[in-house]
């Protein structure tokens, strides 16, 4: 045992670590799970051991240990996770562990430590999920070397103090989780500021009265102003004047104003809402929407109207050069920072930033030159914030000398007179670079919402790892922690600049999308298996590019390969609930093909138009789509597209059939699944089969207690053969609802928990709603329905913010929120509506800690 002479005092930093799901797990695992949590807990102690932690007690499969410094504390999580990642766990058996890194004074006490920094570490990591890493503010100051992602402010469960939380960024791992646990926190995305805010004290108090008189408030000023910054100062100021939060929508990638609605949503986490009701979705409370770059998208400036007028509680704080001429707009120009004296704001910015590049830097020797530098460049903060990252090169005064020279004019004589101050900026960054680093600038403006490394190596066919360095350096490009490696992300200004100077743009675009799509149709066969979590991490990081993509190729009537991404990466869409954008690419993409010819690449696309029509209840559009599709695969004689498409017609027909719609005879299309399955030895389509065998005695079959357990485990069993992630959640789904029938409520329950844990390994949100739906139920009906109908709410308003659709039941199931009343009376109409306020995956979080039963 240690004693307290063995312990760190002073300034450390706690870990604190748990297993997610852990009753699942033991459940799942049951006599392997002693040797599932021995080999975790060995991983955690290695790596406790080799970064110098100090292991305090241990918990059923909770870790609490001590670092003496926080860089240590951070390296050991990564380790953790990484390895844990990598395990080569038993089928149903991978550990996912929520680390919680906090950094505060050692207090000891009875040979343990004691006092409010414990308690804070022990909250932070409660809050986090499985795979992911939650640190303090004050352990991001202490190790600020790694990669982290903001969180924002969170008050954590019997503390008083809210905590600025970051998630510290584990390459190769994903980086996209549900919302902290945390309790009365304001929802937000706010980015982190890397520096404060200089010389803007006036505006910032300024438009902080605006937001809070207007509903739509418009800060303009010509690029690189600073309209931004002063933006996400004010939204953080007033973050907790808005119950539902403060959310920043980036709109710089975005050309097309048909996006900026669905790019809202997403962000919100309203998956996939369509114009109409997004107004709608966003009627649930006050919330603040900082729309940031609104400039190349003014266009959008009647859909945002709309917006407004179907959302009372809303406010909308954007950024754009120019004003959006709404209704009910209020416009705040923002001019350049003063510049009269060494000690006008314009100089304090200069001289902050300058001693980031130089800490030596002295404005004393300076004074002179350091005046006339930002009085030439106009108190543009963009550009003095350029100048400055120069002053380990240069002087201010060679700086002055290089604008006075015309280094920083504009060449064109077509350029706006607001944009020429940035681009004299840009211009003269640009000057001071090799010609090999001008080219790679301009080429890397082919890209949109920023690339990998591997995107850039094979798009521009070059090693560009040197010049990309000094890119970072010069602070023309931004990098960060990607699903796959690092991304880097050119500023909104340089990137205008950049795609101006390109003259080999086609070529650029051609190449650009050559990559996207061979990225998409590697995607095909991982997005219906078992790495199709991952894919979806990537597909998000890469949705900008892959937008850019489907543009350039309508633009090129290189209709082809625009029906390959779509038929390959249809799921996508649908898993993360974002059908409205697929079915805006689809009818761009069909009514521009007014030639309509018979390829295998339009097969695939209007299967994956069936597929949506599918999942949006319109089944008779569906089976259309899906006959189209199977005259073309059928005289291509392409018996594996033949196979997905007998598939989805099967699927089609008896799901609309068990609404009373005859869509033709299903079995005849189970029939030509079997024969095709067979013939390919298709794991996936025999499962298939099996699956309507089983659906056909069950239903057949008027007590179906005896079979349906048995037999829907077969199925599940086929397609756990084929790695077929979210087909094993459907049909644990459909298990639920048979135990929901015949009155088993705990199996129910336990099965549609097992259906959530696979919808988050599959990264399928359309899954997990559809889950809620049955643990409402389950809820209910095992004596907690106040919380049943809260959870009936939940799902409802995510099924009308997205235009989810479930498949129906085998038979029929009352909803929960009926269920609820019979209970409680009036009172389940108000848990549903309070149900209505809570996202999907808190409502996920309270029906996983809800109790098995009264």
């Amino acid at each position: 045992m240690k004693t307290q002479s063995d312990l760190p005092t002073g300034t450390v930093t706690f870990f604190f670590s748990d297993v997610q799901d852990s009753t699942g797990l033991l459940q799942r695992m049951a006599s392997r799970y002693k040797d599932v949590l021995e080999r975790h807990a060995d991983i955690i102690r290695s790596s406790l051991a080799s970064h110098d932690g100090v292991e305090i007690s241990t918990e059923g499969d909770s870790f609490f240990a001590v670092f003496r410094q926080a860089d240590q504390a951070v390296a050991a999580a990564t380790e953790i996770q990484q390895q844990l990642a990598a395990a080569d766990w038993p089928a149903g058996g991978t550990v996912a562990v929520r680390i919680g890194l906090h950094s505060g004074t050692g207090e000891l006490g009875h040979d343990n430590y004691v006092g409010i920094d414990v308690n804070r570490a022990a909250r932070i990591s409660a809050a986090g999920h499985g795979g992911q890493v939650v640190v303090s503010e004050a352990v991001r100051a202490l190790a600020g070397h790694a990669d982290y992602s903001d969180l924002g402010l969170h008050s954590l469960k019997g503390l008083e103090k809210t905590e600025h939380l970051y998630q510290l960024e584990v390459e190769g791992l994903p980086h996209k989780f549900p919302p902290l646990r945390s309790t009365g926190a304001r929802p937000n995305n706010l980015p982190a500021m890397a520096s404060e805010i200089i010389g803007r004290e006036t505006e910032e108090a300024q438009l902080r009265e605006l937001v809070a008189a207007n509903r739509f408030v418009t800060l303009t000023g010509p690029g690189g102003i600073g309209k931004t910054r002063l933006a996400l100062e004010v939204a953080g100021d007033v973050l907790n004047d808005f119950e539902m939060g403060a959310f920043f929508v980036d709109l710089a990638p975005l050309e097309d104003p048909d996006l900026v609605l669905p790019e809202i949503a997403s962000t919100v986490g309203i998956k996939g809402s369509a114009k109409g009701d997004l107004g709608s979705a966003l009627s649930d409370g006050e919330r603040l929407l900082v729309l940031d770059n609104l400039e190349q998208l003014v266009a959008a400036a009647p859909l945002l109207a709309a917006l407004m007028a179907g959302a009372a509680p809303l406010t909308v704080l954007a950024t754009s050069q120019v004003a959006l001429r709404i209704a009910g707009e209020t416009v705040m120009r923002l001019e350049p920072l003063v510049v009269d004296d060494a000690t006008s704001p314009a100089v304090e910015l200069f001289m902050a930033r300058a001693a980031q590049t130089d800490p030596a830097f002295d404005l004393e020797q300076h004074r002179d030159d350091v005046v006339r530098l930002v009085e030439l460049l106009d108190g543009v903060p963009l550009a003095i914030e350029l100048a400055a990252a120069r002053m380990n090169v240069l002087t201010p005064a060679e700086v002055t000398k290089r604008i006075d020279s015309g280094v920083l004019k504009s060449s064109r004589a077509d350029t706006p007179e607001r944009h020429r101050s940035i681009i004299a900026a840009v211009e003269w960054s640009y000057g001071l670079l090799t010609s090999g680093q001008q080219e790679l600038l301009r080429s890397l403006s082919v890209f949109h919402g920023g690339a990998t490394l591997a995107a850039i190596e094979a798009v521009l066919l070059r090693d560009p790892l040197d010049d990309l360095a000094e890119l970072v350096d010069r602070s023309l490009l931004s990098v960060g922690t990607a699903t796959v490696g690092k991304r880097f992300r050119m500023l909104a200004p340089v990137h205008v600049f950049a795609s101006n100077q390109v003259d080999n743009s086609e070529a650029l675009a051609d190449g650009h999308a050559g990559f996207f799509y061979e990225l998409a149709m590697e995607a095909h066969e991982p997005l219906d298996g078992d790495k199709r979590a991952s894919w979806i991490a990537i597909l998000n990081d890469e949705l900008d590019n892959m937008r850019a993509t489907l543009d350039h190729l309508l633009s090129t009537r290189d209709y082809e390969r625009g029906y390959d991404i779509l038929g390959s990466i249809w799921r996508y869409f649908q898993s993360t609930a974002q059908l409205s954008e697929l079915e805006l690419w689809l009818q761009r993409i069909f009514d521009a093909d007014t030639g309509a010819n018979p390829t295998l690449a339009r097969c695939r696309a209007l299967i994956a138009r069936a597929a949506m029509y599918y999942w949006k209840a319109s089944w008779q559009e569906a089976a259309n789509d899906y006959a189209a599709a199977l005259a073309i695969a059928e005289a291509e004689d392409d018996r594996p597209l033949m196979t997905e498409i007998w598939s989805g017609i099967s699927s089609t027909r008896a799901t609309a059939q068990s609404m009373g719609q005859d869509l033709g005879d299903l079995s005849e299309s189970v029939q030509r699944v079997h024969e095709l399955g067979t013939e390919l030895n298709d794991p996936s389509a025999l499962a298939l089969v099996e699956f309507f065998h089983a659906a056909a005695a069950i239903m057949g079959n008027p007590d179906p207690s005896t079979l349906a357990p048995d037999l829907l485990d077969a199925v599940i069993d086929f397609h756990e053969q084929s790695g077929s992630l979210m087909n094993i959640a459907h049909n644990r789904l459909m298990k639920s609802e048979l135990e929901i029938t015949i009155g088993d409520f705990q199996r129910a329950r336990q099965s549609a928990l097992e259906a959530v844990q696979t919808t988050e390994e599959a990264g399928d949100i359309f899954a997990m709603s559809w889950a809620l739906q049955r643990l409402a139920i389950t809820t209910v009906e095992l004596g907690d329905p106040h919380l049943g109908a809260r959870l009936a709410g939940a799902s409802w308003a995510f099924r009308q913010r997205t235009g989810a659709t479930f498949p129906p039941p085998f038979v029929p199931i009352e909803d929960p929120e009926v269920r609820a009343r019979a209970v409680i009376g009036e009172e389940a109409d108000r848990a549903f509506e309070e149900g209505k306020e809570i996202g999907l995956f808190e409502a996920i979080a309270l029906a996983r800690s809800a109790g098995s039963g009264a």
